[in-house]
């Protein structure tokens, strides 16, 4: 079966009324320039997507994940939106050029917000919060539903992550409209797309962006996923 879709991390495949993911064991970085296979890498990824997909549900977190098969997951088919919703916790990234007066690492007063036009060959330029509407990808109410539903996965998932012992930096979120006109989260939350911090050290793909194997990477992600399941499973 040909994908309808294939990303440098995922294949999506067409599945009934759903689609599957299948995630890929690889990491990438720089925009595709630097690739390694590590075998395993695609189920941890997919599991990180069960847990807090599932978290942020008994949350009432509208969301399109339906369930895990191994690397595989089964999710809603929705149309999904040209655009990447970040928001930032701490200074880190491509915040400290933007805000060179912020010292890296240092706790920001209220979590930023950001909105970026899903290009690789433009490298995911940033918007200026009213863009979107402006060129018609959303409508008012779309674009304050999609914000109101960004700032509080944040809360949960910040909450979640200090109760483990770790420090969510930052994440990037995606959302589709499903079959009925709502919005809800789609794609992936895991360690390629948030970055998470535990006594200075790193738990996500900056540590590949900085030149660690793949295989010690990945070790990495196994030991914040066990924490977060013990975390989830004493919480709920």
């Amino acid at each position: 079966m040909e994908p309808i879709y294939e990303g440098k991390t995922k294949k999506i495949y067409p599945y009934g009324d759903n689609v599957i993911l299948l995630f890929k064991d690889v990491f990438t970085a720089f925009d595709g320039k630097k690739v390694e296979n590590v075998s395993g890498k695609g189920e941890v990824n997919a599991r990180f997507t069960e847990l807090l997909m599932r978290y942020l549900e008994q949350k009432g977190i509208p969301t399109h994940f339906v369930r895990r098969e191994g690397n595989r997951i089964i999710a809603k088919k929705t149309s999904p939106l040209p655009l990447e919703f970040i928001v930032r916790n701490y200074a880190y990234g491509s915040l400290l050029k933007r805000l060179p007066i912020l010292e890296k690492g240092q706790k920001l007063k209220v979590p930023v917000y950001e909105i970026h036009y899903k290009n690789d060959e433009l490298h995911d330029p940033l918007l200026a919060e009213n863009d979107p509407v402006a060129a018609g990808l959303l409508t008012e109410e779309q674009a304050g539903k999609i914000k109101e539903l960004t700032l509080k996965i944040n809360d949960y998932l910040s909450e979640l992550f200090e109760r483990a012992g770790f420090k969510l930096i930052d994440m990037k979120l995606e959302f589709g409209i499903d079959k009925n006109g709502n919005i809800i989260l789609i794609d992936e939350i895991s360690p390629d797309s948030f970055r998470a911090h535990k006594d200075g050290k790193s738990y996500d793909k900056d540590l590949f962006r900085k030149g660690e194997s793949g295989s010690k990477v990945l070790k990495r992600y196994l030991e914040l996923l066990k924490a977060l399941e013990e975390t989830v499973n004493a919480y709920l």
